[in-house]
């Protein structure tokens, strides 16, 4: 059964944009999900959808667009097993119509989502994917209806990683109630709530003109929040503070000369990060040398 229908655009032109305001895309539900490193919040996802964007990098759009040619070229020579990979395409959902998905390539019915990123990133990577990045594969697969998803990611131009995501109905069960709830909110144009300070700041910009009469007893909440914010700002400055004196310290001892420091000729620390994007810090050897 069908369950979608093509979206005839190309991605990235302003048809393209358009039909984007007209529904929730897959790389919007980790942002209307708040999820751990989303590109996005709820709030910049619901100005997108009524014509209020964000500066578009066209030069970011291009490159990202050349790196799946490569991704494409490392599948079909690496994994002949995921089979013949055709273009993409936009499709919305047939059940659910306020939810659609660009599909980067395609595996027969499968979509094959590519992602690509600076190396520094990788450690994010090593659990296999992060679940932002999930998010938006299980949206792709139930647009597509598929049993799952190929999802291709290219880190730092060096290395390639191929990732079955398998379908999880569990998922969709529980975040389909949110994005119904959140497109409704668009189509009342009723702003979801901000995420941060300055998201507030700019919903709720103030006035001279106007106050807020809460009460003693929530005045009296207010003033303690705002006391013990203000304590955790001196507590922040002064870990910062904190930290470069250390940091300090440590570049006045290894200058531009070293990468690490070391006792009795074995190394015990490092600043270069292992794979898991940790540096290694031996003290054992320092008290077994004591």
């Amino acid at each position: 059964m069908t369950t979608y229908m093509v979206v005839p655009v190309t991605p990235d032109t302003p048809e393209w944009e358009a039909e984007r305001r007209n529904s929730i895309g897959a790389s919007d539900v980790p942002n209307i999900l708040n999820l751990p490193g989303a590109y996005g919040t709820p709030l910049e996802v619901y100005h997108s959808k009524i014509g209020i964007d964000r500066p578009f990098d066209q030069d970011r759009a291009d490159i990202g667009h050349w790196l799946e040619t490569v991704m494409q070229w490392w599948i079909e020579k690496r994994h002949p097993e995921v089979g013949p990979i055709t273009p993409g395409f936009m499709a919305r959902s047939i059940p659910y119509p306020h939810i659609h998905a660009t599909f980067d390539r395609m595996a027969g019915d499968i979509p094959v989502q590519m992602k690509s990123m600076h190396y520094f990133m990788k450690s994010d990577w090593n659990g296999g994917a992060p679940l932002h990045v999930q998010a938006q594969v299980q949206t792709e697969i139930a647009v597509a209806g598929s049993v799952g998803a190929w999802l291709v990611a290219f880190i730092g131009g060096v290395e390639f990683r191929l990732i079955w995501i398998e379908r999880d109905p569990g998922f969709m069960a529980r975040a389909l109630p949110r994005l119904e709830r959140f497109w409704l909110m668009v189509q009342d144009r009723t702003p979801p709530e901000p995420v941060y300070s300055a998201e507030a700041t700019e919903l709720w910009p103030t006035s001279n003109e106007r106050f807020l009469d809460v009460g003693f007893e929530r005045a009296q909440h207010l003033i303690d929040d705002y006391d013990r914010y203000r304590e955790l700002q001196d507590e922040a400055k002064a870990a910062n503070d904190d930290l470069e004196r250390i940091a300090l310290r440590w570049k006045c001892v290894m200058r531009d000369d070293y990468d690490s420091v070391g006792l009795e000729g074995q190394p015990f620390f490092t600043w270069r990060t292992n794979s898991a994007g940790v540096r290694p810090f031996n003290r054992n050897h320092v008290k077994e040398n004591k």
